[in-house]
């Protein structure tokens, strides 16, 4: 209850928060960790709180303990798995999950999801702050989703288990004055304060590998190996307990042929699949000109719209594919117009310019179909993971394309991708776009 109602809190700072760039210069990398950092700094005394463990309850009387029931679903105990360039693929069962006379097993396995923008019908696991940013326009977005269970499993599915996940996600125009008018998905919520609600169910074949212990055996090759380099040296040897241990560091103190097999144990080698809904809520204060009147009038909006997708998640890879149908019903401001009184002797004529009449209402049904892959590279060099999340938007109603290509080649310091380029180009406008964004993962809702 208390990740919920921070959850809550962190939206109220995304309202507050202010531009992260004087307009008319493309913002910096810097300018843009210095507004995450700010926004992170927010929710500190938050999940502080959270992290405290809940009190214990109260002991039950002697002899009051039920007798266990067989029929009754099992869960295994689980350690935390492995990463491929930051993103979870699979947790290792503690105890045996072959428990006999269970009608259902559960097991902490999951598809891994390689990194995307927020505005992505398909996410992963974990909580993240990110600022989108170009020449004159920025926003500001923090999901959260969570699972809903574990994964469960039985054996008429012959190894075929499923797990479903809750996510929000919060997003608000940082530059209150200007249009997002580079975001080249067509969302038609860019520039309105809304948060959105998100249910997905993944279907995946169970990994066999895990049962083997081959996976610890390379792990312990690989400790063993940084523990020899580290010698004496404290710091280093700290650095030779990650927790979780990910491919990046068998890849340095095992090698690439032993990382290439370390992976493979977490990734079934059979497809993956998901699907989901998501419903969204807006909120949007316009300003325009009552050209009759002469005068500035305000008007409030509530844009709305559900999502539905399916995504594909090949054997052994980083990579997705995703299509999605949504419908919005959003709102934009009229053409500009400038409305002068008549003239009086003696008087100078002052003009007021804004949008030509109350906002319009603009219904939207957007298809899309994203690609998502992310590479680990070969070697030490500048890059060592890069992330494409190529996503192409049509808009039936307008007869508009668009086109969105994030790069990521920024890590932090866990060796997620959390930040790059963004390119864009969207028919109606005609207008090809370059922007940069930058986020942060936190561990306050961590599932």
């Amino acid at each position: 209850m208390r990740a919920q109602l921070a959850f809550g809190s962190v939206i109220l700072a995304l309202l507050a928060a202010g531009p992260v760039s004087a307009k008319g210069r493309e913002p910096t990398t810097a300018e843009l960790r210095a507004q995450i950092d700010a926004l992170t700094k927010r929710v500190s005394e938050l999940e502080a709180a959270a992290k405290s463990p809940p009190p214990a309850p109260a002991s039950s009387a002697a002899g009051s303990t039920a007798p266990p029931d067989e029929s009754a679903e099992r869960t295994a105990e689980v350690e935390p798995g492995p990463q491929s360039g930051g993103v979870p693929v699979a947790a290792r069962p503690k105890s045996d999950d072959n428990v006999p006379g269970a009608v259902h097993r559960t097991r902490d396995e999951r598809v891994a999801v390689a990194a995307a923008p927020l505005d992505r019908a398909l996410q992963g696991l974990g909580s993240a702050i990110e600022i989108n940013a170009s020449k004159d326009s920025s926003q500001v977005k923090m999901a959260l989703t969570s699972t809903l269970s574990t994964t469960r499993f039985d054996e008429s599915g012959k190894g075929l288990g499923n797990y479903s996940t809750l996510g929000f996600t919060a997003s608000a125009p940082l530059n209150k004055s200007g249009d997002f008018t580079d975001l080249a998905t067509l969302d038609g919520f860019a520039n309105s304060f809304n948060l959105k609600l998100r249910w997905s169910s993944f279907r995946l074949f169970l990994s066999e590998g895990l049962d083997t212990g081959r996976d610890e055996e390379i792990e312990e090759l690989a400790v063993t190996n940084c523990r020899k380099a580290a010698g004496q040296d404290q710091g280093a040897l700290k650095a030779c307990a990650p927790n979780p241990i990910d491919d990046a560091f068998i890849r340095t103190w095992a090698g690439v042929a032993l990382q290439d097999e370390y992976l493979s144990i977490f990734f079934p080698d059979k497809m993956a699949f998901g699907f989901g809904l998501e419903g969204t809520i807006g909120y949007r204060k316009f300003q325009y000109l009552d050209a009759a009147a002469i005068a500035l009038r305000s008007n409030e909006k509530i844009p709305w719209g559900l999502r539905a997708y399916g995504s594909l998640f090949p054997a052994r890879t980083l990579a997705s594919l995703t299509g999605a149908i949504e419908y919005q019903r959003a709102y934009e401001d009229q053409k500009a117009a400038i409305a002068c009184p008549g003239p009086v002797a003696n008087t100078p004529i002052l003009c007021l310019e804004g949008p030509n009449g109350a906002p319009k209402q603009k219904d939207k049904i957007l298809g899309s179909l994203e690609l998502r892959n992310q590479f680990n590279l070969k070697g030490n060099g500048l890059f060592k993971s890069v992330g494409l999340s190529t996503q192409l938007t049509y808009d039936i109603e307008s007869d508009a394309f668009g086109i969105d290509v994030p790069i990521y080649l920024v890590p932090d310091e866990k060796g997620r991708l959390i930040g790059g380029l963004r390119f864009g180009y969207r028919t109606d406008k005609d207008d090809f776009v370059v922007g940069v964004f930058v986020g942060s993962a936190f561990s306050l809702f961590q599932p």
